[in-house]
């Protein structure tokens, strides 16, 4: 799910201010589209799984940036004078601490062994020749502690039951183990406004709702539970599975202890029994 274009008008720069929320985004003028999410996701794929930039300082991270975006801006059609930005904005995105539920880690740091990049997954959903019952979906996401989430449990009849049926065939982007917990990760290039302000956890929430990822990202709790189950002994889900993160990697400030552009969610064990 790489084609994340969503264009907002960008306002004029606003003169000098204090307020981070009404700080411009350093890449407020970069239109997104497939061929954007398609770089992004492949520098971070391509640095975060050999490991070889565990405890690296920015400026090394930088140049293997800077690197990437040498062969990937022509390989997906995209002007060369978006290098610099994008390879500045990429290297906050790697080295800057990612904050979420109780935790903070910065992403160049995962171990190796304990992260997989583009984590396939195949999950049963119903037989050939009939749909899963979309009611019983929206009976589980209603379950949810998170109101945006019972809010959109509302939108699965509007989904054609078409898509949900057979096997269900995904790749998370990332999933790794941070403090003795399990998590998947999505990158979303998104662009929701110009601002930081953009990307305020209500602004999330909304994208989040209108794009299905909510069910996107319960799908792959459930994919990962499903994996955990056969791969830890004596797996718990409370004890072992961290959550989901959705990273709209534009909002993020590497250098603020503000959490925009990050969405967290833990679903809870009975939303995961219920789905599955």
């Amino acid at each position: 799910d790489r084609d994340e274009t969503e264009i907002a008008p960008d306002p004029a720069p606003s003169e000098s201010t204090t307020d981070k929320a009404t700080e411009r985004i350093p890449l407020a003028s970069v239109r997104g589209g497939r061929q954007l999410g398609n770089l992004v996701h492949d520098v971070f794929e391509n640095l975060l799984c050999t490991g070889r930039f565990r405890g690296a300082d920015r400026g090394e991270v930088q140049a293997a940036v800077e690197q990437e975006m040498t062969k990937g801006l022509p390989l997906n059609n995209l002007d060369s004078a978006l290098q610099g930005t994008l390879t500045d904005s990429m290297t906050d995105w790697l080295t800057g601490a990612v904050r979420a539920d109780e935790f903070e880690i910065r992403l160049v740091d995962l171990p190796p062994n304990d992260l997989a990049c583009e984590m396939p997954f195949l999950l049963s959903v119903a037989d050939s020749q009939h749909d899963a019952d979309l009611t019983e979906i929206e009976d589980a996401l209603q379950l949810s502690k998170r109101a945006a989430v019972r809010n959109y449990a509302h939108r699965m009849g509007n989904l054609k039951r078409s898509r949900l049926r057979g096997f269900l065939v995904g790749f998370i982007d990332l999933v790794f183990c941070a403090e003795g917990r399990w998590y998947v990760l999505d990158y979303k290039t998104n662009h929701l406004g110009a601002t930081f302000g953009d990307y305020a956890t209500a602004k999330l929430e909304a994208s989040m709702a209108q794009h299905d990822y909510i069910l996107q990202y319960h799908l792959y709790a459930l994919a990962l539970d499903l994996f955990l189950q056969q791969r830890i002994p004596d797996y718990d889900y409370e004890r072992d599975f961290g959550g989901a993160i959705y990273f709209f990697v534009r909002g993020y400030q590497a250098d603020s202890a503000q959490s925009t552009g990050i969405y967290f969610d833990r679903p809870t064990r009975e939303v995961i029994d219920s789905l599955e």
